[in-house]
């Protein structure tokens, strides 16, 4: 029975929709770091702010502060 529920759960997740890229941009955005943030969480962010522009093409908004 639970092989049979793990077979159909995972027959129907190969139907699940893909948000597109402008779904994404929709809801992504960039992150401004602070003089608080350590070094680690800086590089992170720097990371989401190359992907954000890499997938939704505008500019970091932090870059003119």
């Amino acid at each position: 029975m639970r092989a049979a529920v793990f077979a159909i759960t995972m027959t129907l997740t190969g139907c699940a929709s893909v948000p597109s890229e402008t779904d994404a941009c929709l809801v992504f955005e960039p992150i401004c770091a602070s003089r608080s943030d350590t070094e680690g969480t800086i590089e992170q962010i720097i990371g989401h702010n190359a992907a954000f522009e890499a997938m939704c093409g505008r500019i970091d908004p932090c870059e003119s502060q």
